[in-house]
C-alpha cells in the first residue's frame, strides 16, 4: 500500500520531513542498487554506506511510504500473528530463524546522546520540534538532531553526553 493511498496517516507521516530527490534520469553507477526505500532498503543501504559501499536505492514511491510509513515501528520479538502459526506454515527451523532476525534488528538500534550544554556559553539547549533542531535559548547557536552545529554563534558541536 503506498503512503498517498489515503486509508491513514501515521504521526511520522504527518510529521517528518521527507526527503525528496529527483527521478533517476540518467544511468547512474555503484556498487550496490538496493530495490525499495522501506525500512528495510533503506537499513541496507545505510549499513552497506557506513562499510564504504557506494549505494543507490531505487523505489517506485517516496523513502519510507508504503508499509513502512504506516507501521506502528514498534521494535518487538513478536508477530502479530504469533509464532505457532508461522511454525506450521514454516516449520521449526524457519521460524526460529525469523525470531532470530527480529533480535538482531533491534540490537542494531544505534543511539546517539548528545550533551545539552551549549558549547558557546554553557547554556542548557531544547529541541524545536518545529524545526527539528536542537537550539540555544542564550545566543541563539543551533544544532541539527545530532548535534552538528549549523548556526554558531557556537563553532563547536554538541559534546557526546558521557564527555
Amino acid at each position: 500500500m503506498q503512503s498517498d493511498s489515503g486509508q491513514s496517516v501515521s504521526v511520522w507521516m504527518a510529521t517528518a520531513e521527507m526527503p525528496s530527490e529527483p527521478v533517476l534520469a540518467e544511468d547512474e553507477r555503484a556498487d550496490v542498487c538496493v530495490v525499495g526505500a522501506g525500512i528495510a532498503g533503506m537499513t541496507t543501504a545505510y549499513l552497506l554506506a557506513r562499510e564504504g559501499k557506494s549505494v543507490v536505492v531505487i523505489d517506485d514511491g517516496p523513502v519510507g511510504g508504503g508499509m513502512t510509513g504506516r507501521t506502528t515501528a514498534h521494535l518487538v520479538n513478536a508477530l502479530d500473528d504469533r509464532y505457532f502459526e508461522l511454525e506450521r506454515l514454516h516449520g521449526e527451523r524457519d521460524s526460529r530463524l525469523a525470531a532470530e532476525s527480529h533480535t538482531a534488528a533491534i540490537n542494531r538500534v544505534e543511539v546517539h546522546e548528545r550533551s545539552a550544554v551549549c558549547p558557546h556559553l554553557g547554556c542548557v539547549v531544547g529541541w524545536n520540534f518545529l524545526e527539528k533542531t536542537w537550539d540555544c535559548p542564550c545566543h541563539g547557536s543551533r544544532f541539527d538532531a545530532y548535534g552538528k552545529v549549523f548556526n554558531g554563534p557556537a563553532n563547536e558541536n554538541l559534546a557526546p553526553a558521557d564527555e
